[in-house]
């Protein structure tokens, strides 16, 4: 494995009232907490509770067992909302794996696993608060079992 730049396209957001209308591409599914203003018809992202990689990114939300604890785990006020990256296939568990290291969604197991591939740095594209961003992600493979990664944050 090499080093990698991977552009990911975040295709917008979904409150979870239109979550019947998510993409239906293979990508990388986001869910959010977050708060809606009726006014500005704007939603605000306050914290980022889960990140997996799926077939169908619809399927992905709509059918997934931790929907309850999402509910559940919403502070007063807020709503779910959910998100869609899109990216090569090829480089799909690779972002996946960018991104729950540097989101570190609440309901991720593997949040707290190495980081298992060589320096990866995600570019967000879109029509969205991610867009102007860029992360990187250090990986120690092979030896990622006896270093820790690191993480840093840049903006365009």
């Amino acid at each position: 494995m090499n080093d990698q730049a991977i552009m990911v396209y975040i295709s917008g957001y979904w409150r979870d009232v239109n979550r019947h209308s998510i993409l239906t591409l293979p990508g990388i599914l986001f869910v959010f907490e977050s708060l809606y203003n009726p006014e500005t018809r704007r939603i605000k992202i306050s914290s980022t509770f889960f990140v997996e990689h799926a077939q169908n990114i619809r399927e992905g939300i709509l059918l997934n067992s931790q929907y309850n604890s999402w509910l559940n785990a919403l502070k007063p006020g807020h709503e779910l909302c959910y998100g869609a990256g899109i990216t090569e296939k090829y480089y799909i568990p690779r972002a996946e794996a960018a991104f729950i290291h540097f989101l570190k969604p609440l309901f991720n197991r593997q949040k707290e696993r190495p980081f298992s591939f060589e320096t990866t740095r995600i570019i967000c594209t879109g029509k969205n608060d991610f867009v102007g961003f860029t992360f990187e992600v250090k990986g120690d493979y092979p030896e990622y079992l006896l270093k820790k990664h690191t993480l840093h944050l840049k903006s365009y």
